[in-house]
């Protein structure tokens, strides 16, 4: 089942004074890949994560992205089924988090990847699915689209209007089936309870009343909501 497995720990055990190439080479070894075919994994492992123009060069010398690039070259050396990264953008400057996105989105249809973070935001833009686990117990799991549908309570919309104030607020807050209005700068949060559309009496009351929309978007949960949500109150799944 080892053998199966690649990770990437948070904390990449690399070693200073190894080139990138000898490192790779060091790992094929541990790692029990046949001595003939260990040049073919290293150069397979060193074009997936990018390595090319840093193979020789000493690990110590390379940057902190590199370095991420390397433990994920680790993890993929041995073509394992299941590929596990923890926290892989942690510590990484926001050019290097792309790029290392890049790389995990590359790897889809290659391996199983499993990613373990507890930055919300890298659950949006990598994964497929999502698992949620609190103290030890599995809460949630499906595709961020499944598990906000299931979670949500109320749908509603975000507008932006030319006109504002008390007023408007007043007469949007009278439109029967609207659960709640709130006021944020210059947008309106409107909610109503799951299941129903109220948008098409949002939008005639905003065109018979000459409000002006700008804009109107549909109120979404964000992970970090979702999160909340399912480990407060939530029921396992």
């Amino acid at each position: 089942m080892l053998l199966d497995t690649g990770y990437l720990p948070e904390n990449v055990p690399l070693y200073p004074e190894m080139t990138v190439h000898s490192y790779l080479s060091f790992v094929s070894e541990i790692k029990q890949i046949p001595a003939s075919q260990r040049k073919q994994h290293i150069e397979k492992a060193v074009e997936m994560s990018g390595l090319e123009s840093v193979r020789r060069r000493l690990i110590k010398n390379i940057s902190r992205g590199f370095k991420q690039r390397v433990g994920i070259a680790q993890a993929l050396i041995h073509d394992p089924q299941v590929l596990v990264l923890d926290e892989p953008t942690a510590g990484l400057d926001p050019a290097q988090i792309i790029e290392i996105r890049k790389l995990i989105k590359s790897l889809k249809g290659e391996q199983t990847i499993l990613l373990s973070t507890h930055i919300l935001a890298e659950v949006t833009q990598t994964c497929d699915g999502v698992v949620i686990i609190n103290e030890g117990n599995l809460m949630a799991s499906g595709s961020l689209e499944e598990l906000t549908a299931s979670f949500k309570e109320k749908e509603g919309v975000i507008i932006k209007l030319r006109k504002g104030g008390e007023d408007v607020l007043s007469l949007l807050q009278k439109i029967h089936g609207v659960d709640k209005v709130s006021h944020v700068d210059d947008e309106f949060k409107i909610e109503w309870t799951k299941g129903k559309d109220m948008r098409d009496e949002i939008t005639k009351l905003i065109v018979d009343k000459e409000l002006g929309l700008i804009e109107m978007r549909p109120l979404a949960m964000n992970i970090e909501d979702l999160y909340l949500k399912v480990i407060s109150g939530g029921v396992e799944q």
